[in-house]
């Protein structure tokens, strides 16, 4: 009789190569960043990264940083992914949901990173509370700029009309709070000697008879 002897560990190491690292990044930049229907302008007086929208006036702000990427190879798998930051006010009703937008970035902050190309790769709950937000951020986007970009962009928004700010570094912070956090989960691509290692093992494991 068969049987598989894998441990989940194992069962990781026989599907990626390898085991999974994990990481947390901070920005190495954030802005607040503000609109008045015509152009944007870095806002350098704002507490924290400040997302908000009107319906009344032609106004928007976002919040604006980038992420290094250097630590995370080539090829690497991403397994999964989080942005957690702290929420310092918020309009309610009705209760705002932040929206992440990525773009490929290059660890310098300007002005046209505001109206480059994005995607949506992340959108929290509605907001309720003051403190900590975490929301999970797209592994397919972050995968997708390894080794083509150095750094992912992130710009803050909200869905509907209103506003949510959290805060931008820990030297903005007013509570104590720490500065937003990139998490990521990924597995290094593994080399040819070590995938013809682990190949055999995960075969042997797999036929051990009891």
């Amino acid at each position: 009789m068969l049987r598989t002897v894998l441990t989940a560990s194992a069962a990781l190491i026989c599907a990626y190569g390898a085991t999974a690292d994990t990481i947390s990044l901070t920005p190495v930049d954030a802005q607040a960043i503000t609109e008045d229907g015509v152009v944007w302008t870095i806002d350098p007086d704002s507490l924290g990264l400040n997302a908000s929208r009107f319906d009344t006036i032609p106004l928007q702000r976002r919040g604006l940083m980038e992420f290094p990427l250097d630590a995370i190879p080539a090829g690497s798998t991403i397994i999964s992914a989080s942005f957690s930051a702290n929420v310092w006010t918020f309009t309610h009703p009705p209760d705002p949901v932040l929206l992440l937008h990525g773009y490929a970035g290059d660890g310098i902050l300007d002005l046209a990173d505001a109206t480059r190309p994005t995607n949506q790769i992340g959108a929290s709950d509605p907001v309720t509370a003051l403190g900590p937000i975490e929301l999970s951020i797209s592994p397919t986007y972050i995968e997708s700029l390894l080794g083509a970009s150095t750094h992912l962009g992130v710009w803050t928004m909200v869905e509907e009309a209103g506003q949510c700010a959290i805060d931008a570094t820990d030297a903005h912070d007013l509570f104590g709070a720490p500065a937003p956090t990139l998490t990521i989960e990924f597995v290094p691509e593994p080399t040819t000697v070590a995938l013809m290692l682990l190949g055999a093992t995960c075969v042997f494991s797999r036929q051990r008879r009891v």
